[in-house]
């Protein structure tokens, strides 16, 4: 399969979803993209403490994700949506890295390694989540109330200009 090898923006369809943990012990949602050539390209979406609301609020956005990890391969797989690929260097080597995920028409890697505590850690990632505040609903504009003119100021004529006086 080759792979997506520009930068730019690509829509693609996430063909394969995987929950996996970096060498760190760091959760992540990783996404094999797919575009209608058949190019391809994996994206990752951490969910460490500092990028948990990020991604929730990105899977939400993009996929429809309801807050459920334990269902998300079902919510994200099969579903359109548009990506920003970037060069970065890595290791002193130039890799191309998708940068954004975005809605569709909106704005490589290796294999996930599996979860050895996947069930207990699906129902902390799910409660967490929930607990994450969704973004209100925005109500309709509400017309603007028309504004009352203001009344005129009484404004003292101009001093008459004297011959010695330059303007």
């Amino acid at each position: 399969m080759p792979l997506i090898n520009s930068a730019g923006r690509h829509a693609v369809t996430a063909k394969q979803v995987q929950l996996g943990q970096s060498d760190t012990g760091t959760p992540f949602v990783q996404i094999a993209f797919e575009d209608d050539a058949g190019a391809a390209i994996t994206g990752w979406l951490y969910l460490s403490e500092a990028a948990f609301e990020r991604t929730v609020a990105v899977l939400r956005e993009v996929f429809g994700f309801d807050d459920n990890f334990d269902t998300i391969v079902g919510q994200v797989e099969g579903k359109r949506c548009s990506i920003v690929c970037e060069n970065e260097t890595y290791q002193g080597k130039e890799r191309l890295k998708v940068k954004w995920i975005n809605p569709e028409g909106g704005g490589g890697g290796a294999p996930a390694k599996p979860l050895s505590n996947q069930s207990e850690l699906l129902k902390q990632l799910t409660a967490k989540a929930a607990r994450i505040a969704k973004p209100a609903a925005k109500a309709p504009n509400a017309a603007r109330p028309a504004q009352t003119p203001r009344p005129a100021t009484a404004q003292k004529p101009a001093p008459a200009a004297s011959e010695d006086e330059p303007f």
